[in-house]
């Protein structure tokens, strides 16, 4: 087997052997680390065939330091990439898109107004489930009180406390 020095020689000289030799010393490496995460045979060797065009391609000006970690990282990159383009087809690639913009046709003519409206629901929401964590009492008790005066004078404190605390 070749040394690591002498196959980046290779590469650096643009000679093809450097490929073969590649292969050769770490195939089996590079194979393993993709076939750990994506564990499709077909995709493990076309990750390895893309680690080689890779490091065919980056090699000259990048001198690695350490030829086996370089091939390492490269084949891991590549492979989760792989995972994460498989799982977005799953997911439907783009689909979704287009299911979006069908939605958006339903929607009304004023979108920005309701997306104010709803997160100022959701702001007000969250103050009021904070200050009834904070209450003594139990919270139905301030949110509907008793009949009469008493619930429009706690709605009222209720309000006051909830604007103090935005």
């Amino acid at each position: 087997m070749m040394q690591d020095e002498m196959i980046i020689e290779l590469y650096f000289r643009r000679d093809e052997r450097a490929l073969m030799e590649t292969s050769d010393k770490y195939g089996h490496y590079c194979r393993t680390i993709a076939r750990s995460i994506l564990r499709d045979e077909g995709n493990v060797e076309e990750c390895f065939n893309d680690t080689l065009f890779c490091s065919w391609k980056t090699i000259p000006p990048t001198r690695p330091n350490c030829f086996k970690l370089f091939l390492a990282k490269i084949t891991r990159n590549l492979s989760l990439k792989r995972i994460e383009k498989d799982y977005a087809a799953k997911r439907g690639g783009g689909e979704a898109v287009a299911s979006i913009d069908e939605l958006s046709e339903c929607m009304s003519d004023k979108p920005e107004e309701e997306a104010e409206q709803i997160v100022e629901d959701m702001v007000i929401r969250e103050v009021l489930e904070r200050f009834l964590t904070k209450c003594r009492k139990k919270p139905a008790v301030y949110l509907y009180g008793v009949i009469g005066i008493a619930v429009r004078s706690k709605r009222s404190r209720l309000r006051s406390i909830c604007l103090r605390q935005m």
